[in-house]
């Protein structure tokens, strides 16, 4: 279940998501993280990746779905 942006406040620090993110890349999704103020990416040199998400998956610690 993809819950909206605004939701992320909900997300324990650091915690794994898969993001919706059309514009970013061609496949529209890509696993970040929660920093506890914006999702990142660690490939993204420029901080620019959270102003593309417009939903995420929050994950558990072995990387399967979960809910808030």
């Amino acid at each position: 279940m993809y819950y909206r942006k605004e939701e992320s406040k909900r997300l324990k620090y650091n915690q794994m998501v898969i993001c919706r993110c059309p514009n970013w890349c061609d496949e529209g999704y890509q696993v970040g993280r929660w920093n506890g103020k914006e999702f990142t990416y660690e490939a993204d040199p420029n901080g620019w990746f959270d102003r593309d998400v417009i939903a995420f998956m929050p994950l558990n610690e072995d990387g399967e779905p979960t809910r808030l």
